[in-house]
């Protein structure tokens, strides 16, 4: 299970502190988290701070008379956090402080004990979708059929929603609830306590395509197996072996079915046992870094990336590189624009790169490219990437993505066109290669509070007040709409007139699934909060979508969550310029009194 240890560091002199919330699969939630809490508490700084010379102290003279389990289970808690550390951190340590990670238990200070500590890392996304990939391609040609795609079930089952082998071997056909929630249920009737307190039920929605992924070994593979649906206790995963009576039996969970994955996956992973903890690290699409922000659409700040002043002087030698990677010419090249992201467009091609900040958002943009290119094969209208151009590309640890120039000019294309677009957005049906995150507003509002540094506390605790209340407020709304595929920021913003005349989408990067309700609610509120669209130009996009979104029940809840996601994203804003604190207190003094939302201005 995840460990979330929360330190404090300090980014610049001068600066408040931020927390950093580092990811440690392999530790568990009471035991390690409450020795590390003890450590720092000690200690009084940063764990990564830690010398052996503390260690020394620590374990010698404050741990001299505890007992010799729990020095021991302390220093490998202490041992785990730091291997972690160096494994997946030890550069971006280096960078924030200054300091290079080194683990202060050594042979000299470790306490004497049989055990020795383990650090399980989770294989990463490309790692399971390669291996999924390759294992569902060789289904066909296999030599017995039934067992290996029974296997391949179970496994992409435990890699979809966090099954451990145990519990997915007990499942029953009856315990799969399709009438429950958007996706369908779980009934894990066997599931492991905690702390030894004996099995647990739990319900767990089908995501991440694990209903596709059971409707299809149901329809298509369990009847090898068993003829009968309907038999009370059928299994979902049977035996090859048969019962007395000729039915199938339930696998064994320690059985030679669960197939050796750990050539397939990285060195020194558990084999099957590996996909619970990579679900873990990665749920809803996220991934894990540094910051503990969750990768779901967009990021919520951050250091830049690599020590390179984003600038555009200190941004000019890594465009130079980029370019000549590329096989592309910089000279000559405008910076269009400087923020969250470098916008360039390029002479010498209609070609625009854009530079990340934010060197977190590389998932999204290897997301990003992948939409594009798969949109283009629909022949749908949006932003196109360059055939010939491997990409992203990671520069200073700046992420770094090429996109076709719509035209030398921006010029917006009208609310009636992007209507149009959504429409026929929502018509398709997107492939499961493309790995589309399910999209979670509130995990997205959280994690862009939570980063809020340059606002005053009361303002603070005030959006994270409203926050709260339209999070339960939120849980209740009964969506209309089908759920799927989103573009995520649609608005008029992200809609262009290509140099051909016709209009195409942009911004890809936060492309996700959820209810199309989310791809509505911008223009709406657009039109009935702030007034930045006309009656006429509202009601030509409810034509030819089809649907008025203020006639829904849920409106106005969506409409204030994704007005409280606008003024967060604002928030970051406020120490870059004079204008986006004025805009800010301006908006944040119109949730408090529901007052002069017409006097908000677009950003």
């Amino acid at each position: 299970m995840r460990l979330y240890v929360r330190c404090r560091l300090r980014a610049r002199p001068g600066r408040v502190c931020h927390r950093v919330c580092v990811q440690a699969p392999n530790l568990r939630h009471r035991g390690d988290v409450g020795h590390l809490d003890q450590i720092r508490t000690w200690f009084g700084r940063p764990l990564w701070d830690m010398e052996p010379a503390d260690a020394d102290a620590y374990f010698g003279k404050v741990l001299r008379n505890s007992p010799s389990g729990t020095r021991l289970a302390r220093s490998q808690a202490l041992t785990t956090y730091f291997r972690f550390l160096e494994l997946r951190h030890k550069v971006e340590l280096h960078r924030m402080t200054g300091r290079v990670v080194e683990c202060p238990i050594d042979e000299m200070n470790r306490p004497r004990g049989a055990k020795d500590a383990q650090l399980r890392i989770p294989p990463t996304g490309p790692e399971v979708g390669t291996l999924f990939t390759g294992w569902g391609g060789g289904l066909a040609a296999c030599r017995k059929f039934a067992p290996t795609a029974r296997n391949y079930t179970a496994c992409k089952l435990m890699s979809q929603v966090g099954l451990r082998v145990s519990e997915a071997c007990k499942l029953d056909l009856t315990d799969i609830k399709w009438d429950l929630g958007r996706f369908g249920k779980l009934h894990v009737r066997h599931g492991k306590g905690a702390r030894g307190s004996g099995p647990r039920e739990r319900m767990v929605p089908l995501i991440n395509g694990a209903d596709r992924t059971l409707r299809w070994f149901i329809e298509d593979v369990w009847g090898q197996f068993d003829d009968d649906h309907g038999r009370p206790g059928a299994p979902l995963f049977p035996s090859e072996r048969k019962n007395a009576d000729g039915s199938g039996a339930q696998v064994r969970p320690c059985g030679p079915w669960v197939p050796d994955l750990r050539r397939r996956l990285r060195p020194g992973g558990r084999g099957a046992r590996s996909l619970r903890p990579y679900y873990a690290g990665g749920l809803s699409g996220g991934r894990s870094d540094p910051y503990g922000r969750s990768m779901i659409s967009g990021s919520s700040g951050g250091p830049d990336g690599g020590g390179v002043e984003f600038t555009a002087e200190g941004l000019a030698p890594v465009l130079r590189e980029v370019c000549a990677t590329a096989g592309l010419d910089p000279r000559g090249a405008e910076l269009l624009r400087l923020g969250s992201n470098a916008v360039y467009r390029l002479t010498s091609l209609p070609v625009i790169v854009r530079i990340a900040r934010d060197p977190s958002v590389l998932a999204e943009m290897e997301r990003a490219v992948s939409v594009a290119r798969w949109l283009e094969t629909q022949d749908f209208p949006a932003t196109r990437v360059p055939a010939s151009v491997a990409q992203p590309l990671v520069v200073g640890g700046l992420v770094i993505t090429f996109w076709e120039s719509v035209q030398e000019h921006e010029e917006y294309a009208t609310v009636g066109e992007l209507a149009d677009l959504l429409r026929r957005l929502h018509w398709l049906e997107e492939p499961e290669s493309l790995g589309l995150p399910y999209f979670d507003p509130l995990a997205k509002l959280a994690a862009s509070l939570d980063g809020l540094d340059g606002i005053s506390g009361e303002d603070r605790t005030f959006l994270e007040e409203r926050a709260a209340t339209l999070a339960k407020d939120y849980d209740r709304l009964d969506f209309v709409l089908p759920f799927g595929m989103i573009h995520g920021d649609a608005s008029i913003g992200n809609i262009l007139r290509h140099r051909d005349g016709q209009a195409v989408l942009i911004d890809l990067d936060g492309f996700a699934l959820a209810p199309r309700e989310w791809d509505l609610i911008q223009t709406a509120i657009f039109y009935d909060r702030y007034d930045w669209h006309t009656k006429a130009e509202y009601a030509e996009f409810v034509h030819r979508y089809g649907f008025d979104l203020m006639n829904w029940p849920g409106y106005e809840t969506l409409a204030d969550l994704r007005e409280l996601m606008m003024v967060a994203w604002l928030g970051h804003q406020v120490t870059t310029s004079e204008r986006s604190a004025a805009e800010f207190a301006r908006r944040v003094r119109s949730l408090r009194t529901g007052d002069g939302r017409d006097e908000w201005g677009p950003f």
